[in-house]
């Protein structure tokens, strides 16, 4: 029993089609297999910052200078940021301490 033309070219483009489909599933595959792998390598996905100890003492204070900051008027700050321009940041931090309690 022959099969009909037209059907059999509905068959080849379903063939065809199914090929196409079966290619992009195993490259997704392997993208997520790959995907996997680089997450395993990298312990948590975050990236670690190598800081030298000066440099994050460095950190720790200009957080502190900020932290006293933000709590001054404005004319206070001012005050802070020209003793900072001057003197440097530990100056600048005692000063914010004594006129964030004043």
């Amino acid at each position: 029993m022959a099969i009909p033309s037209s059907s059999q070219n509905q068959l080849r483009i379903i063939r065809r089609s199914l090929s196409k489909v079966q290619r992009s599933v195993d490259r997704i595959a392997a993208e997520l297999r790959q995907a996997e792998a680089n997450a395993k390598s990298s312990s948590n996905g975050k990236r670690r910052l190598h800081l030298s100890p000066e440099r994050r003492r460095a950190l720790q204070v200009h957080g502190q200078y900020l932290g006293r900051i933000r709590l001054l008027k404005p004319l206070q700050k001012a005050r802070v940021k020209n003793v900072k321009a001057a003197k440097g940041y530990r100056a600048a931090i005692a000063l914010a301490k004594r006129l964030g309690k004043g």
